[in-house]
């Protein structure tokens, strides 16, 4: 099946973000993993991981499942963002995962 685009208007931090394509490439942005890294793992080449996320060729969730797993966490986080999905959690909890994330990537690009 074919990811199509999102139809919600995007929030502040996701104004970029236009398909699930474009998720995926800014999850793996955030999450530090390169094309190279993640086209590894999913075992197909570079460039193919490309066309799949410029949206010439199918983006394969199955192969997809080998991205290391800070790429799951910070999709699943943008998803959440995208569609303002309460999962138990108060606005200050929310504010404080947000600064959390703000900080660690703060540190990360330091130490970089």
């Amino acid at each position: 099946m074919e990811l199509q685009t999102l139809e919600k208007p995007v929030s502040t931090a996701l104004k970029s973000v236009e398909s699930w394509r474009a998720i995926v490439g800014t999850a793996l942005g955030r999450a530090r993993v390169s094309q190279k890294v993640a086209a590894a793992e999913m075992q197909i080449a570079e460039a193919q991981l490309s066309r799949q996320l410029s949206g010439v060729e199918h983006l394969s969730f199955w192969r997809m499942k080998a991205i290391p797993a800070p790429f799951w966490q910070e999709l699943v986080l943008l998803i959440i963002e995208f569609y303002d999905l309460q999962i138990g959690m108060t606005e200050q909890d929310r504010r404080d995962c947000e600064l959390g994330r703000t900080i660690r990537h703060a540190l990360e690009r330091r130490l970089a």
